[in-house]
């Protein structure tokens, strides 16, 4: 009888030692789930801060390109500007300067042909 009381006992106390381990192990489950959860609301929480932040350094970065690219046009159109007031400037002087050597030119023929009318 004490062998069978002891192996009642023994059995007890397996079930209680078995249903401990099940309630710890889902316990350590819930657990872990829980930090899982929390891991991936962290990391979504995360994701999208960065995602805030790279999108205001993608505009701010947008901005100063544009700032760049309007800059460099209004740079382009003064040297433009500039490049052309030097143009006509030059072909005005060109221009001037062979008329006044053409000028010459046929002011020095009519002499030539005076001269040559004189001697004749």
């Amino acid at each position: 009888q004490l062998a069978a009381e002891a192996r009642d006992a023994r059995r007890r106390e397996d079930a209680a030692t078995r249903e401990a381990r099940r309630q710890h192990e889902a316990a350590r489950s819930q657990y872990r789930a829980a930090l899982a959860k929390e891991r991936e609301g962290a990391a979504t929480r995360l994701d999208e801060a960065l995602k805030d932040g790279e999108e205001g350094r993608r505009e701010e970065h947008d901005r100063r390109v544009e700032a760049l690219r309007q800059e460099t046009a209004e740079f382009e159109a003064t040297l433009r500007r500039e490049v052309d007031a030097k143009y006509v400037k030059a072909k005005a002087t060109a221009t001037a300067r062979a008329e006044r050597e053409t000028h010459d030119l046929r002011l020095a023929m009519l002499r030539e042909r005076g001269a040559a009318y004189r001697d004749a």
